[in-house]
């Protein structure tokens, strides 16, 4: 889903919020480079789901676009937050834990989480999970999934890196 920030700007400057689309005329958009959410392609031109759906609304509006990539969901999450951004089209999750401080589009895409691992592993219950040294990125919803397990007792331990979803397979091949 894309997202957008919940916070209000303050008067003494708490919060900077960046202008209005009507007063600019530009949306900001914060993203990753993905290849669902935003990149670019063999002619260099920017691509990916995401990137299409913006643009489609940008063009409805008459707007123009800015895209700002972050390396992670958490930097995009803690842009969006601090309102250097419009909004947040990077392939995020709709948790219980998000819709605190973010407003959220209606969800258009469904994601399924897997534990990946080496093949000679395997999982199959979650007391399985406990075997395991595993590694999440930071400021996903795998990673609120994996917290959110911890907090109930399961005695699953797990590493949450600055690192995306890409890298973290890369270790694992």
């Amino acid at each position: 889903a894309m997202a957008c920030s919940q916070q209000k700007a303050t008067q003494n400057g708490g919060f900077k919020q960046i202008g209005t689309l009507e007063d600019e005329g530009k949306l900001v958009v914060l993203t990753r480079s993905t290849t669902t959410s935003y990149f670019k392609d063999k002619d260099d031109s920017p691509s990916g789901f995401e990137y299409e759906l913006v643009e489609s609304f940008a063009k409805a509006y008459g707007l123009k676009t800015w895209y700002i990539a972050k390396d992670s969901t958490a930097e995009v999450i803690k842009a969006i937050r601090r309102g250097e951004g419009h909004i947040a089209a990077a392939g995020l999750s709709i948790t219980e834990d998000r819709k605190e401080f973010l407003t959220f589009s209606d969800g258009y895409k469904e994601v399924h989480q897997s534990v990946v691992c080496e093949k000679r592993q395997k999982v199959k219950s979650l007391d399985d999970l406990k075997k395991l040294q595993i590694l999440v990125s930071k400021g996903t919803s795998q990673n609120e999934v994996l917290a959110d397990l911890k907090e109930n007792k399961r005695e699953i331990a797990f590493v949450a890196e600055d690192a995306t979803s890409e890298s973290i397979l890369e270790k694992i091949w």
